[in-house]
């Protein structure tokens, strides 16, 4: 059987942001739920983030997920049919494969 050989990739096809960081425009203030994000969001995670968001564009099979320091495994519970990539530490990119790509992908702090 023939290998697909996947594209080849780089950190710049992708730009991680945080959806929902806003600021009360009338007051020009942080909002406590923006707060809460920024505090969050990781910066020594961002290259990593990158580049299995990256892999996950180009994956058609979870197998392809299962590359030396992403720690690939399946999730069970409230998550079974998701799997998992570690990020740093206890962060996870969670996500799912129906028809050849990922889907419902996130990225979480699982404490």
């Amino acid at each position: 059987m023939p290998s697909c050989k996947l594209p080849e990739l780089t950190s710049a096809t992708w730009r991680v942001t945080l959806q929902g960081d806003s600021v009360d425009k009338a007051q020009r203030t942080e909002t406590p739920s923006s707060r809460r994000r920024r505090e969050r969001r990781k910066p020594e995670h961002v290259n990593k983030l990158r580049n299995i968001l990256a892999r996950l564009t180009a994956a058609l099979t979870v197998a392809d997920m299962d590359l030396p320091g992403f720690r690939l495994h399946s999730l069970k519970g409230e998550l079974k049919g998701f799997y998992a990539v570690t990020v740093r530490a206890n962060w996870r990119v969670i996500f799912r494969f129906d028809g050849g790509h990922a889907e419902d992908v996130d990225y979480v702090d699982y404490h």
